[in-house]
């Protein structure tokens, strides 16, 4: 909580998209209201990263909401990302991100453009950009868990390029993809390291450009 319960969400959201099925959609409304509970009595954190991302858990939350029609929740999510990451301080360090796996400032900014139209959300991000600059893809890894970070960070780039039609945003998506494949020991690795989890990322990021134009 709350990290392999977002995943459990984004894996209903998806299963049902595939499947037509909704076999996993009772466990998921579980899951779904243990996490709305969590946030009732849990401050929002905004820089939280790792298994505690703030940002993480709602971007699924929000999703899984939208996705099964839950209006109350969405509404009641809609609201907490509004007061803990849009009516705050932009500025984000990329020091929160040191040594950790989990985008912190590109989940931020991906997480407002659910909520925001796209004129409003241009502006926002632009403000952010502003304020924190894009990231550069990582080269050298200082932990493990750091070789999941350019992935994680092109999950919310992406995000930020179809709510913002940016061209920098897209080419640092694109830069952080490469930066995660390449060279391939980055997740063809350590089995412990980075063999067990570090495609998962991969695959999530590279999802996007299925049937996309911007991946040709």
């Amino acid at each position: 909580m709350p990290y392999g319960r977002a995943w459990f969400l984004r894996l209903a959201i998806d299963h049902r998209k595939l499947t037509a099925s909704d076999a996993l959609l009772p466990f998921a409304d579980e899951v779904a209201m243990s996490l709305r509970d969590y946030y009732r009595t849990q401050p929002v954190d905004r820089f939280c990263g790792a298994y505690q991302s703030c940002s993480w858990a709602m971007i699924n939350l929000f999703d899984y909401a939208r996705v099964r029609h839950l209006s109350d929740l969405e509404a009641e999510v809609a609201d907490r990302i509004a007061a803990g990451f849009i009516d705050v301080d932009q500025r984000c360090a990329p020091d929160h991100e040191c040594g950790e796996f989990m985008a912190v400032g590109t989940n931020w900014a991906a997480l407002v453009g659910r909520i925001l139209d796209r004129d409003s959300y241009s502006c926002w991000l632009e403000t952010f950009i502003a304020a924190n600059g894009l990231p550069k893809p990582l080269k050298s890894h200082r932990s493990d868990h750091e070789h999941g970070l350019n992935f994680s960070r092109a999950w919310g780039l992406w995000d930020m390029y179809q709510g913002s039609g940016r061209d920098d945003v897209l080419k640092a998506y694109l830069d952080h993809f490469e930066g995660g494949v390449t060279p391939t020991s980055n997740w063809r690795g350590d089995y412990r390291a980075v063999g067990h989890w570090v495609a998962q990322f991969g695959m999530f990021a590279l999802q996007p450009l299925f049937g996309s134009e911007a991946g040709r």
